[in-house]
């Protein structure tokens, strides 16, 4: 009996993009296929060189991967599809204190080391190393998403809560901040603490984030298991070179001297939203001028964590987004980190999806 052609694994040339992407889509579920979608604009708007690796030929694909790199010897795998599973959302679920874990997380048997899946990611994972990528990061919204990036040895960092604020909503967050910060020992805080923006915490302004994002992540709640991934100094740089990164609304607190939290936030034109759509809200109707503010971090020290410095922090960033004339803030925050997520639900966040995170060293 013969035996069936194996097919070979390689990058697909422009030409084949369009013919890849296309039978990549057909093969996802609705949801990764607008995320794939929403992401991929952002990666031309941002103009990132766009990786694919397919196994086949013409129309016949096996299987497609595609990853765009980004700031700091880091990536995201945007795609990765053989053939369909049974799909089962991990979304929002009618209880959002419940999240469905056990498919998205849970042990599944690997592909064999011939398989389509791990064949097209190995000229993938070449090229991106050749262009210094350490880190390979991807997102599921279905356990047969997870099952293929488990089957190739992505391992989960968390699952993530995307929540959305709208301006129209903001007037009233701030008003919720000050009554919760009107306390009096938030009141005697006032005086001896000092919000200092990035680049007027002097010239090694640089090194103090990187150090602060060190101290804050110390018995993190926030997606801990990054730490296995990459290093603070790399946290740092990807925000530094990110062209997102807004230097205006980020910034420092310091409390009598001493460095105590930060607030990292990002600025989106509406042409590459960071989330596709909000609460059933189509994002492209909005106009040119609707741009998204993004509270990409919010830290603070072990020694500050309990003395409300997480409100103040929030607070700031809506304010940024008042006077920046942002159509909304958008953030994403581990499930596991019960004190953020209250804080956010507290000041009007409303979920608006869930997806775990993966990652995986190259």
């Amino acid at each position: 009996m013969n035996q069936p052609l194996v097919q070979t694994a390689r990058l697909a040339s422009p030409s084949e993009f369009s013919s890849c992407l296309r039978w990549a889509l057909s093969r996802c579920e609705p949801a990764r296929a607008e995320t794939v979608q929403r992401q991929l604009a952002v990666g031309r708007a941002q103009r990132r060189p766009i990786v694919t690796a397919a196994v086949g030929s013409g129309e016949q694909w096996s299987a497609v991967a595609i990853a765009i790199p980004q700031p700091a010897a880091a990536a995201t795998l945007i795609l990765l599809v053989d053939q369909p599973f049974p799909e089962k959302t991990v979304g929002r679920s009618d209880d959002p204190d419940q999240a469905s874990r056990a498919d998205s997380m849970s042990h599944r048997p690997t592909s064999p080391s011939d398989s389509p899946l791990v064949r097209v990611l190995q000229p993938l994972a070449r090229t991106l190393r050749s262009l210094g990528v350490t880190f390979l990061q991807a997102s599921t919204e279905t356990a047969g998403q997870a099952q293929r990036l488990r089957s190739v040895g992505f391992r989960p960092i968390g699952e993530l809560a995307l929540m959305s604020l709208e301006a129209e909503e903001f007037a009233g967050t701030l008003r919720t901040a000050e009554a919760a910060l009107g306390t009096a020992a938030s009141r005697r805080l006032d005086a001896r603490c000092e919000g200092v923006p990035l680049e007027q915490a002097g010239p090694d302004w640089q090194s103090t984030l990187t150090g602060l994002l060190a101290e804050t992540f110390r018995q993190t709640l926030d997606c801990p298991a990054l730490a296995d991934f990459r290093t603070p100094a790399e946290i740092a740089r990807g925000y530094l070179d990110s062209p997102t990164m807004d230097l205006v609304g980020s910034h420092f607190l310091r409390i009598d001297g001493e460095w105590a939290a930060v607030l990292v936030l990002s600025r989106h034109d509406s042409a590459a939203p960071p989330v596709a759509s909000f609460a059933g809200r189509d994002l492209a109707s909005e106009g040119a001028s609707a741009a998204f503010l993004e509270l990409s971090y919010m830290g603070v020290t072990c020694r500050w964590r309990g003395a409300g410095l997480g409100v103040r922090l929030v607070s700031a960033a809506v304010s940024q987004a008042v006077h920046s004339q942002a159509a909304r803030i958008v953030l994403a925050v581990d499930l596991e980190n019960g004190p953020a997520v209250k804080i956010y639900r507290r000041l009007g966040w409303q979920e608006c999806l869930r997806e775990v995170v993966w990652g995986l060293r190259l």
